[in-house]
């Protein structure tokens, strides 16, 4: 690790960090995806949302863009209540059985 170690000029040695240089563990990366699931559903969910509510607005009483802006505006909704639902089910989850997928910690499960 002497070869590796840097001299700056103005703070003296500089040596690289102790511990492995893991990416990550899985658990963290479990929570990552997790979580970029859900960011990605409530951005989705905001999109449809806002594309459906655009048509219904300028469907000028036409009964099929109505309609069809109507279903857009509903499924969104409907996508939304699942993407929360499943959130709440994790969290049930996590309470029975004492793993929290939402924050998951391998290290507690012994494993």
């Amino acid at each position: 690790m002497e070869l590796a170690a840097l001299n700056n000029p103005l703070s003296g040695r500089l040596s690289p960090p102790s511990g492995d240089a893991a990416i990550g563990s899985f658990d963290s990366i479990v929570t990552s995806i997790i979580s970029l699931f859900f960011i990605v559903g409530i951005l989705l969910f905001f999109f449809y949302f806002i594309i459906s509510a655009y048509q219904w607005i300028t469907s000028s009483g036409d009964p099929k863009a109505v309609e069809k802006a109507r279903n857009g505006v509903v499924h969104s909704i409907v996508g939304l209540v699942v993407l929360f639902s499943v959130y709440a089910i994790l969290g049930l989850f996590g309470l029975i059985f004492g793993i929290d997928i939402l924050q998951l910690d391998i290290a507690k499960l012994k494993i």
